[in-house]
């Protein structure tokens, strides 16, 4: 278990790297990367679940939306796209080079 320092800090970064990657005019490949730090900030329950939940329901509907239109391949969010929010975020949080073969964290 981490020290309680060491989870502020590790919030602090988590929540400003999903700041950045959920900042209006980012680049479209960033968006997406949101489900690495708030799947990170659910599996250390570093803030609270409900919030986190909703933030991940409104980044899993824009990924939908940005699939829908061709700016985001399909294919590869199929999967997650069909998860329950909770269960977006654990995949994400278990398994995130499958999700994110490469990533800016």
């Amino acid at each position: 278990m981490m020290k309680f320092e060491d989870r502020q800090k590790a919030c602090v970064h988590f929540r400003e790297g999903l700041k950045i990657c959920l900042k209006q005019g980012s680049a479209l490949h960033l968006y997406p990367m949101a489900l690495l730090p708030l799947s990170a900030l659910a599996a250390e329950d570093l803030r609270p679940h409900a919030e986190l939940v909703q933030t991940a329901t409104d980044v899993l509907a824009r990924i939908g939306s940005l699939c829908e239109r061709g700016q985001l391949y399909e294919p590869h969010f199929h999967d997650l796209l069909s998860m329950q929010p909770r269960e977006a975020l654990r995949e994400v949080a278990d398994h995130p080079q499958t999700w994110f073969p490469f990533t800016f964290f």
